[in-house]
């Protein structure tokens, strides 16, 4: 049996409901596991460098109490230089975000369903995903990574405060329908595993692990964690008013079917701005990286986490 486990809790995740998950779980695990090193994320040491301090003391067990950005920021912290910093700690995560759009596409785990794949030692294989940008700059992840509008509302979505209150979905639509009125297409080029090119007009570009982002749009509706492939999904030559009667089909994976969507698989992805035009936007997870150009691969290693 494990005894060695560390916590990294976001307590402002979800308007503060990551203090209340940890409220709810911190006895259970005290009584299940030898020893339990709670880790608080604070202003002063943002998660990533948190998370990066935590790891180098290889626990057996690192449990993340969070949401979609805090999860993230954990990753990174978790891995240097494409390698992971301690191979044999075993990874868990327990929603407490806003929106917890990783997750949505698994069965919903309770804190008493967590503790019991804890110890049947039932995890997920999950692929991990590398954007390069800028100069130097790369940023890992293990959901969605978007390019364009999708990217612009995601950083407005999470400087909002008011909206916010209202839950994840909430407050990225009305950001989505903000953002509209501001947006014009960009010209890029996509490059598909160093083969497949195309000019396009985009509107944006989500490169999906998981399923789902944006507050619940089920944006890849076949996408896998674990098939060592992304699913592309381009949504090119989109109006504001296409937009509008068409973005509520995203929440029901039905844009798909959708003339100017289209879809591929692929293990490696570049987009470069076309006529010197560099201000299309990146995320990842939920978390705004810069701007174009950015090439997208997988890892060569998968992560084992518990949720």
């Amino acid at each position: 049996m494990t005894s060695d486990i560390a916590v990294i809790i976001n307590p402002a995740a979800g308007g503060g409901r990551g203090a209340v998950v940890w409220n709810t779980l911190k006895a259970k695990l005290n009584g299940r596991y030898d020893s339990v090193s709670t880790y608080f994320s604070t202003k002063e040491e943002p998660i990533r460098q948190l998370s990066a301090r935590v790891i180098a003391k290889e626990p057996d067990l690192l449990l993340i109490i969070g949401g979609d950005g805090t999860i993230n920021q954990v990753i990174n912290g978790l891995i240097d230089s494409d390698k992971l910093c301690s191979p044999l700690t075993k990874l868990a995560i327990f929603n407490a975000g806003c929106g917890g759009d990783f997750l949505r596409q698994f069965s919903k785990t309770q804190g008493d369903d967590l503790l019991e794949k804890l110890a049947s030692h039932s995890a997920q294989k999950v692929d991990v995903g590398k954007i390069e940008y800028g100069k130097h700059d790369c940023h890992y992840f293990i959901n969605i990574a978007s390019f364009g509008l999708s990217a612009k509302v995601a950083k407005q979505s999470s400087d909002s405060r008011f909206f916010k209150r209202l839950g994840g979905s909430i407050n990225y639509f009305i950001h989505a329908l903000i953002g509209l009125m501001r947006h014009r297409n960009k010209k890029v080029l996509l490059s598909l595993n160093d083969k497949y090119r195309q000019e396009c007009n985009l509107t944006f570009a989500a490169i999906c692990n998981g399923q789902y982002f944006g507050g619940g749009m089920h944006i890849a509706p076949q996408a896998k964690v674990d098939d060592i492939l992304f699913d592309v999904i381009v949504f090119k030559d989109f109006n504001f008013l296409s937009v509008i009667f068409k973005l509520p089909l995203v929440y029901f994976g039905k844009h798909v079917k959708l003339k100017n969507v289209e879809q591929y698989q692929a293990r490696s992805i570049e987009l470069f701005p076309k006529n010197n035009d560099y201000e299309v936007m990146i995320e990842a997870d939920g978390e705004c990286l810069g701007n174009l150009p950015a090439k997208v691969t997988l890892l060569d290693f998968q992560l084992d986490i518990v949720f």
